[in-house]
């Protein structure tokens, strides 16, 4: 939302891969202007106090983008789910036990009781990798 990522991260490497970030409306040219020229900055509607995921997706589907990756935290994965914005979810999953009580969850935030309000799922696929497995999972429209 706020462009706060470091203009030294990987992310930013010029490999040939078109990058594109989206920030807040309130975000500054100069600051964005100031920032990289390996990605292309985005201006979008904030919403709560965040992107306006919805608008951000309408955005880069008018520049014929019609897959996104997204690597995100909890609260954004949640949101694009909430907003039925996700078709499948990949799960990367280690052969780990922690005990941080401070970590988060890959998907926060969903204030479900019910096991009748949870989104429903389809395994796609399962692979094992050397030590880890990846779950591929199709979100089934209701």
């Amino acid at each position: 939302t706020n462009l706060s990522t470091d203009k030294n991260a990987k992310v930013y490497n010029n490999d040939g891969t078109k990058v594109y970030i989206i920030v807040g409306e309130h975000v500054s040219d100069d600051k964005i202007k100031n920032h990289t020229k390996n990605a292309e900055i985005i201006k979008c509607p904030v919403k709560n106090g965040h992107v306006d995921i919805t608008k951000a997706v309408e955005i880069l589907y008018s520049k014929k983008i019609k897959s996104i990756l997204v690597e995100a935290g909890g609260t954004l994965n949640r949101t694009f789910i909430e907003e039925n914005l996700a078709d499948k979810l990949i799960q990367f999953v280690a052969p780990k036990v922690l005990g941080d009580s401070k970590a988060t969850n890959f998907i926060e935030g969903f204030n479900r009781n019910m096991i009748s309000e949870c989104n429903n799922l389809n395994f796609k696929s399962v692979k094992k990798l050397k030590h880890d497995v990846i779950l591929e999972l199709e979100f089934l429209k209701s």
